[in-house]
């Protein structure tokens, strides 16, 4: 692993962090015991480039809205499928061809896969969740950037909880989320963690945590929130002509992309929040460079 901070630009938010979710993948191919051309991914996003480009990948795919740079790369894959469905559509169209192909596990992006703004597919995820591992079904690990506290509610919606003590086999692997893009393993029977962070080149993420994300917020206020006419918001349920600033992550740093603009209309795809992210990036950049911290666009 590099001793890097990765800086992403990501359609919900834009991310300093130290683990990918590709270099997460070696240890779920540990804790499930499955070889790697047994197992799946599928994303939306350019930050999940890292991931689907995972040498051994038996299957990689992503659905109809995903970015235009993430669907070339799928179409260039041998191995790669565009589902023709959007959102959590997409993702049921993969997850049936992979039972096709013999697929052990799913590793499955969050938002914009299982969810899409405001839009859940929460029981129809649930029917899928109770099965795994059962029959031919593949386990399917959810591999998000958000943190442990913001997937609480996804967990209980989605059925990723004690409701799954009658499947032995999720008994026998019950670590289904990976939170903060792998570094927290959350048990979804129990709710316990494991929480990786502390071995992941403390002293860089001590200069990350307690440096870099101080003066980066800084800096966003007193450039970013007037030239763009946000607000900061308090509230995860509140990014209309907002910016959140995520502050319970332990290995990351992260600020979201509003998802609306302050008259209601959507904000992240517009025009308006490439300009927006890039703006958040330069930041990064020049903070990290000030701090003479190692870091790689991603």
């Amino acid at each position: 692993m590099k001793e890097t901070v990765k800086l992403m630009r990501g359609n919900a938010g834009i991310d300093a962090g130290i683990l990918t979710k590709q270099e997460s993948v070696s240890g779920i191919v540990k804790w499930s015991g499955f070889a790697l051309e047994k197992i799946a991914a599928i994303g939306d996003e350019v930050r999940d480039l890292p991931l689907l480009s995972t040498q051994g990948l038996g299957f990689v795919g992503t659905p109809a809205n995903a970015q235009i740079p993430v669907k070339d790369f799928i179409k260039s894959k041998e191995n790669g499928y565009l589902s023709a469905q959007e959102a959590f559509f997409g993702f049921a169209d993969f997850y049936n061809e992979s039972i096709s192909r013999g697929i052990k596990l799913i590793i499955s992006d969050k938002d914009g896969v299982l969810k899409d703004g405001d839009k859940t597919w929460g029981s129809d995820f649930a029917k899928i969740a109770r099965v795994m591992g059962q029959e031919g079904n593949p386990y399917v690990v959810i591999l998000t950037g958000s943190s442990y506290q913001q997937n609480l509610p996804f967990m209980r919606e989605y059925g990723l909880d004690n409701r799954l003590e009658a499947n032995s086999k999720i008994k026998d692997y019950p670590y289904l989320l990976l939170a903060e893009d792998g570094a927290i393993h959350i048990n979804v029977l129990t709710g316990e963690t494991r929480n990786y962070v502390q071995d992941i080149q403390p002293e860089l993420l001590r200069i990350l945590k307690t440096e870099f994300e101080p003066r980066v917020k800084s800096k966003i206020e007193e450039k970013i929130l007037k030239e763009f006419n946000l607000e900061w918001s308090g509230d995860y349920n509140d990014q209309t002509g907002k910016v959140y600033h995520v502050q319970d992550k332990l290995s990351m740093v992260t600020f979201s992309v509003p998802r609306y603009f302050s008259d209601g209309k959507p904000y992240r795809k517009s025009p308006e929040s490439e300009r927006f992210r890039d703006s958040v990036i330069g930041i990064m950049i020049d903070t990290a460079e000030e701090l003479k911290m190692p870091y790689e666009i991603i």
